[in-house]
């Protein structure tokens, strides 16, 4: 079955996409999660936004959260934002 819909990674604080720390963001995700990924959510709550705010797993249990955070691409955060 696939399910569409937005989804914000939890505990990660990622760039504004108008700044090229946020299209490297988005561009190192989308490396990590290609199209038609399987992925688990680990869902916490909806944002402000309607999103999904779910910690994210890659098919080897990777969190994909954490290893943005680790490559350098977003800084750790709690619900209120950066930590």
């Amino acid at each position: 079955m696939s399910v569409n819909f937005s989804v914000r990674v939890a505990g990660c604080a990622a760039p504004e996409l108008k700044t090229s720390g946020g299209i490297a963001a988005r561009d190192a995700l989308a490396a990590l999660l290609p199209p038609n990924s399987i992925v688990t959510l680990d869902s916490r709550r909806l944002d402000k936004y309607g999103r999904a705010e779910a910690r994210v797993f890659d098919e080897k249990n990777t969190d994909i959260g954490q290893l943005l955070i680790t490559n350098g691409f977003c800084e750790p955060a709690d619900d209120s934002g950066p930590i």
